[in-house]
């Protein structure tokens, strides 16, 4: 995450691409960043445009016309690209908006990520994934505009059908949380540190996008084997006391008795201890597989796919 006090920011936008109807929830987010000093946008003003002149004036907007010299070719993407490298080599920004659903911008955003430019994307949930993953941020607009409005219903495929369009989904979040906080040496990790990794890993990564406004309480309803502590007025993130290891032991013993001394499946016996305890995971215990866990149980041993139990 980068600080938000003092930053110039560079807002391009490719007007063919992205409706007006966006443009209060583009500077509204980006005021949160910085400051807007270039406000551009794009397109053949000729043409039928949403992008009204009264509305460009209203935001302190400057058009950039482009005329489309040959037929089939979009002038309008080069024009953005050249501004986007002039205003890189001047030192005018330190954060780039590329305003775009368009994915023949994802070289101009991981160029301008090349050259340690915070680079911030937005456009609709069409967006191919490489585009999103391109950029430091990407914020899908309509997602807002429909958790606004509630008027819209979004998808995460083109109208034409890209497979390649995936906007992250809150199942993987909710893994890689799980992995970060199995990893974390202390158990625990501040709720900003955490942000900034998810961030990190998934660029189009944003609480408004499951329907909240604070990652506080998205971890509260979303992750009930986490815990929040607040400390210095910081909230940390830690998995809920793990079942004490003696205890596991005893189940592990018992279920296996139960079944006459001998279980023929190892998964059986993980299958039993996570419908016992809800939030059994091996690696809270420093293992990665059923079969090492359990030759660390006393009186138990495995021998290929099966374990039983000796004499206590």
């Amino acid at each position: 995450m980068i600080e938000i006090n003092d930053r110039n920011i560079a807002l391009l936008i490719d007007s063919e691409n992205v409706s007006s109807k966006y443009i209060n929830f583009i500077l509204n987010e980006l005021n949160t960043y910085g400051t807007v000093s270039v406000r551009r946008i794009y397109g053949d003003w000729r043409a039928n445009n949403d992008w009204s002149q009264e509305l460009l004036f209203e935001y302190s907007i400057q058009p950039i016309q482009q005329f489309n010299y040959i037929k089939g070719k979009n002038s309008t993407d080069i024009a953005l690209v050249i501004d986007a490298m002039d205003i890189l080599y001047t030192n005018k920004a330190d954060i780039f908006c590329l305003v775009t659903s368009d994915s023949d911008f994802t070289r101009l955003a991981m160029r301008l990520r090349e050259s340690h430019s915070f680079v911030i994307g937005m456009g609709e949930s069409k967006v191919p994934t490489a585009l999103a993953k391109s950029c430091n941020k990407f914020i899908y607009l309509d997602l807002l505009y429909a958790d606004e409005t509630k008027t819209e219903t979004v998808t995460g495929y083109s109208e034409t059908g890209d497979s390649t369009v995936s906007i992250t989904t809150l199942e993987q979040i909710k893994e890689e949380v799980s992995r970060i906080l199995s990893e974390t040496e202390k158990n625990e990790i501040s709720l900003g540190e955490l942000g900034s990794i998810l961030h990190k890993q998934f660029p189009d990564f944003d609480v408004r996008n499951f329907g909240y406004t604070k990652f506080s309480v998205m971890i509260a309803e979303e992750f009930p084997q986490t815990k929040l502590d607040s400390k210095n007025n910081t909230f940390y993130i830690s998995l809920k006391n793990k079942v004490e290891r003696s205890v596991i032991n005893d189940e592990v013993y018992s279920f296996i008795q139960q079944n006459g001394g001998r279980v023929k499946n190892l998964s059986q016996i993980q299958a039993y201890l996570k419908n016992k305890f809800k939030y059994f995971d091996l690696k809270d215990y420093g293992f990665s597989k059923i079969s090492s866990f359990l030759r660390s149980v006393p009186n138990v041993s495995v021998e290929n796919n099966s374990v039983k139990t000796a004499k206590k």
